[in-house]
């Protein structure tokens, strides 16, 4: 299927690509997209598109295979792979705006120079509820959790005893045991200590950190130079315990 778009058929392929990330970023189902800023600038929302992309869309959205099936594969079942895909995704989409940002995250406080604020003395001024959504969606730190949700996902259909598709893990229909285990992780992961922790303003939260500190600390539970500052390593199966 992919070989049919080859050369001018690539701007096919490249059109469908965009339809699919456009539709599940921009349509009014999706409860996240009131927080992603679409201009570039500006700090009232918590969220850049070039931050949902590089994380969100380059996670759950394979533009490699997004075409490995006929247009209108399963499309009388409801189970089309890239109807199923958008949906699902508008869906996860919906869980962490719910549990991280819907009544907790305040745009009249926006983003600017929040960590800068506690250090100066002003964090009673930013509730806990905002201070975890801001540096959760912080795009270093979002890339490495959303890691962990597809760890699960993985795991879900990997126990299921199933043949499933890892590379396009939303194509394949979730159960409600699946989604509930991933709205579990969200709530437990937004209330780990140190997304409220203000000591943490001027070391760990002071700077831009990389990709890659945040991945050895939800891996080690410790910086890259040693320092613990979460209790212990990321385990999604601790996290999904209620």
């Amino acid at each position: 299927m992919v070989d049919y778009f080859k050369g001018e058929k690539g701007n096919v392929k490249l059109y469908i690509i965009n339809s699919q990330k456009n539709t599940i970023t921009r349509t009014n189902e999706n409860k996240l997209q009131s927080y992603i800023n679409f201009e570039g600038r500006g700090n009232e929302l918590p969220l850049s598109y070039s931050t949902f992309e590089k994380t969100f869309l380059s996670r759950f959205i394979n533009a490699k295979t997004i075409l490995t099936t006929p247009m209108d594969y399963k499309l009388d079942e409801g189970l089309n792979p890239r109807m199923l895909e958008r949906e699902q995704a508008i869906h996860l989409c919906n869980i962490l705006a719910e549990e991280i940002l819907i009544d907790k995250y305040d745009d009249n406080i926006g983003t600017y120079r929040i960590e800068n604020s506690i250090v100066a003395g002003k964090g009673d001024s930013i509730p806990d509820d905002h201070l975890i959504a801001y540096r959760l969606f912080k795009e270093e730190i979002m890339y490495n959790w959303l890691k962990y949700i597809e760890l699960l996902i993985n795991n879900h259909f990997a126990y299921s005893g199933v043949m499933y598709d890892k590379d396009n893990l939303l194509q394949q229909k979730f159960s409600d045991t699946l989604w509930d285990n991933i709205r579990t992780f969200v709530i437990n992961l937004k209330n780990m200590p140190i997304w409220r922790d203000r000591s943490m303003s001027a070391t760990v939260f002071g700077g831009k950190n990389n990709y890659e500190f945040w991945n050895t600390v939800f891996a080690t539970g410790k910086t890259p130079d040693g320092t613990t500052i979460i209790a212990k390593p990321l385990n999604i199966i601790e996290m999904i315990k209620k």
